[in-house]
């Protein structure tokens, strides 16, 4: 039986977001002066909008869900609703979610509007008057996306946490001095350097696998355009939620020694 070889085309495509990603993290130098700052505002900005128009409600609603099912439902005390709150919103599940929400809400414009500008020459204006393309059009989006989600995600958690808390108190007759005491003694420093790490990776995973394959949609695999068009969006997609996952997963075990989305310890 013949061994299968690996897809040289996925080894590529792999090969080419490591390149990608490591020249936007070695041109951060480039968004603190003109035009590039303005371009990386601008993403920046956008991002941010459409992340909180996606889950500021939910981002409540999750916080008084999770807080009355686990105190009334289940019938546990304050001190383990918050250390559940802690454990799914705060540390796994809120970077997690917000990667989501942007994957669906800003990946596919950032793959259709950097394929759209390759192709209508845009990119070759660009490198006419001096500026690299990839300098302008790709560092800045990838930039903006990471520095984005890692804003998104700390709102994601403190709405979350609001929403338990206002929940607890109106709806469960929960005392704030307790939820509160209880919250803080589940959140270190270390989880907030670890939401911090891992949000900072699912932006750049993100925006460099949508921007690698917006780009990758001049290639010219097939007559119609706009096939070319969704065949880079569908492989965008996909490709960022496996590598949301797998880094998910890595970066769980390297902080706690946990696998699983950091919900189940390995064995010591």
């Amino acid at each position: 039986m013949q061994r299968r070889q690996p897809d040289a085309s996925l080894l590529r495509a792999w090969a080419g977001y490591l390149v990608l990603s490591l020249h936007a993290l070695s041109s951060i130098r480039l968004v603190v002066r003109d035009p590039y700052a303005t371009a990386f505002l601008r993403q920046f900005n956008q991002v941010c909008r459409q992340g909180m128009r996606s889950f500021m409600v939910r981002a409540l609603g999750i916080g008084v869900v999770l807080n009355a099912f686990v105190i009334h439902v289940i019938g546990a005390n304050t001190y383990t609703a918050m250390t559940v709150l802690a454990t799914t919103v705060v540390r796994e599940g809120g970077p997690l979610f917000v990667a989501l929400v942007l994957l669906l809400s800003v990946g596919p414009d950032n793959t259709t509007r950097l394929g759209t500008q390759w192709s209508n020459g845009e990119a070759r204006q660009l490198a006419q008057t001096g500026i690299h393309p990839h300098d302008y059009l790709v560092v800045p989006r990838i930039l903006g996306m990471a520095a984005a989600t890692i804003i998104l995600t700390f709102v994601f958690q403190i709405l979350a946490v609001l929403g338990a808390v206002a929940g607890g108190m109106l709806l469960l007759d929960e005392s704030l001095h307790q939820m509160t005491d209880a919250l803080l003694d589940q959140v270190l420093l270390q989880d907030l350097v670890y939401t911090f790490i891992k949000s900072a990776v699912f932006g750049t995973v993100i925006a460099t696998i949508t921007c690698y394959h917006g780009i990758g949609s001049n290639r010219g695999a097939y007559e119609d355009r706009a096939i070319d068009l969704r065949e880079a969006v569908s492989q965008s997609l996909v490709r960022s939620l496996f590598f949301i996952t797998t880094f998910n997963a890595l970066l769980a075990y390297l902080f706690y020694g946990v696998v699983l989305f950091g919900l189940y310890r390995t064995p010591v």
